[in-house]
Parts: structure tokens; sequence; C-alpha cells
């Protein structure tokens, strides 16, 4: 089970965009896409489908890089296992968090 997951509220906590938020769009290993954060400009060739130019993309940004939002707060993510099952809770409260 992750810490984070795709559709999340997150705040970048290092790097260029710090202290902007967005949600995750993918996650790939142990790093995330957030979307419209991390942005690079690429230059695509022209070929017979698209006329080619600079587009932006989001590059994938470190899983320890990000923390959660709840209710406009930065949260640490934890975990309590019981006899079956295992349930993402905030460290700082102990509520569970989904």
């Amino acid at each position: 089970m992750k810490k984070l997951k795709k559709g999340h509220l997150v705040e970048v906590l290092t790097g260029k965009d710090k202290g902007k938020t967005g949600t995750i769009t993918s996650i790939v290993g142990d790093k995330c896409v957030v979307e419209n954060l991390n942005e690079y400009t690429k230059a695509l060739k022209p070929n017979q489908n698209s006329k080619g130019g600079l587009t932006k993309v989001s590059m994938p940004i470190h899983i320890s890089n990000l923390a959660l939002v709840v209710d406009k707060k930065k949260v640490k993510v934890g975990f309590k296992v019981s006899k079956d099952s295992k349930t993402r809770i905030n460290k700082a409260t102990g509520k569970a968090v989904d």
C-alpha cells in the first residue's frame, strides 16, 4: 500500500515549484507526475500528423518531495495495521486518510 495515490492533492516540498499544489495524474515507481507542476518545454519536430513546435510537458517528481494535503494542511501519512487490514492514517491526529 502506498502513501500517495492517483487523484490526491499534494504540495511540493522542494525544488522550483516549492509550495505549489496540484493533483497526482500518474505514478510510476517511486515518482509521481503532478498536474501543471515541474513543467519543461519540449521541442517537437514536424511530421505528417502534427506541425511541431514547443510544448510543455509535466515531468515526474520523487514521492519524498511531495506532501499530502488534507483540509488545506500538509499531512504526514502513516499506517495502522489491525488483524486483517492495513489503513493509512494522519500521523498527527490518528484519523484515517482516504
